[in-house]
């Protein structure tokens, strides 16, 4: 039986503490949906995931190779392609504003506002309203899903909207002779496969086999033409062809910069004795950003925004690692998308984290589904 849903999005029924409800169409069944707080959600329809990491699309083209990460790829990929029912999912991370008016109504607590770092990089306690809600833990993150009659995604819903069901661009592979495209099914990246700096890539390489299937040069904007076999060629044809001159058009996401340093504090001396700061890169901020702050360039293919970078964000299930660890007892829960400070690697629409459910930082927040 096929399923007909009408959302009338702009009718108003009534407002109280910032709720407003929306009248739904539900294969002829009449049922609220719930925009409070000015909650934004985008639907996501059905489809099928590949759940993890390819090593072949895993490295960054035009930089050394990178591996996936032990944690990209729980088990193997053969026995993880899933099929996914369609959800709603909230457009940006939930705000300290939205999450204010949560407590003010009762419904959520409020310790988070009294919670801070010698950074100062907990949004509540700074009043940073339109910065995602950070410092909280999983089940303050539940408890404000729960009052806009939501729920936290799952670690499967997560990653299905933030790869969109995309095909790899790009890549091929030679059956009989002739060139195919390859169905991977994943977005390195929730926008495609341009790299978090907003530079192009410059795509002539073969690596493990695969093989691309043209010579293209794209700038940071995914504007592509076919047939540069250089880089100068590809920015000087870029250039003719009316676009930027050095590909360049900024960061797609907010990750660690040249600015994280200075929220860092002490880590920031490890942190570049291991490389994890992208001192080439400037995006704006050395913590969070508020929501939304890289437009529409950053956004996944069902228009969800900030899915890599800014915060990492809770997820419902729990945490699965390859590596068993008798000391978890089963209390961490799944976290997505990388953060302020995390590496670009960490952004990848397949790395995942774990954290203790009972535990808040200034890198972990969260959005709604339904």
């Amino acid at each position: 039986m096929s399923r007909v849903r009408l959302v009338t999005a702009g009718l108003l029924v009534g407002a109280v503490l910032g709720v407003s409800i929306l009248v739904v169409i539900d294969s002829g069944i009449w049922s609220p949906a719930i925009r409070s707080a000015g909650v934004e959600w985008l639907r996501v329809p059905e489809g099928n995931l590949q759940i993890g990491c390819v090593d072949e699309l895993a490295g960054e083209f035009g930089r050394p190779s990178q591996k996936c990460d032990s944690n990209e790829d729980v088990v193997s990929r053969a026995s993880m392609s899933v099929a996914v029912e369609g959800f709603w999912l909230a457009k940006f991370e939930t705000t300290v504003e939205q999450y204010a008016l949560c407590a003010e109504a009762g419904a959520c607590n409020k310790r988070a506002k009294e919670r801070d770092y010698d950074q100062s990089t907990c949004n509540w306690r700074n009043g940073r309203l339109q910065h995602p809600m950070n410092c909280l833990d999983w089940d303050e993150a539940t408890s404000f899903c729960q009052w806009v009659a939501g729920r936290l995604p799952s670690m499967v819903e997560w990653e299905y909207a933030a790869k969109g069901g995309r095909f790899a661009r790009h890549l091929s592979q030679r059956v009989n002779g002739h060139e195919q495209p390859i169905p991977s099914g994943w977005s390195i990246y929730p926008w495609g496969d341009i790299l978090p700096s907003g530079r192009f890539w410059y795509l002539s390489k073969q690596r493990a086999g695969w093989v691309l299937s043209r010579q293209e040069c794209c700038n940071g904007g995914g504007i592509c033409v076919v047939g540069p076999t250089t880089l100068s060629e590809c920015s000087e044809t870029l250039r003719n062809e009316g676009f930027s001159g050095d590909a360049d058009l900024g960061a797609r996401a907010n990750f660690c910069d040249r600015n994280c340093p200075k929220a860092l504090a002490g880590a920031a001396i490890s942190y570049a004795k291991n490389g994890w700061i992208s001192a080439d890169v400037d995006d704006g901020w050395s913590a969070t950003s508020p929501v939304g702050q890289f437009g529409s360039r950053s956004e996944a293919r069902w228009g969800h925004a900030d899915m890599a970078g800014n915060v990492w964000e809770w997820t419902s299930s729990d945490w699965v690692s390859k590596v068993p660890d008798s000391k978890l007892g089963g209390s961490k829960k799944e976290i997505r998308g990388g953060a302020w400070d995390s590496t670009p690697s960490a952004l990848r629409t397949s790395a995942r984290a774990g954290q203790e459910r009972s535990s808040w930082n200034d890198h972990t927040g969260f959005r709604c589904a339904k």
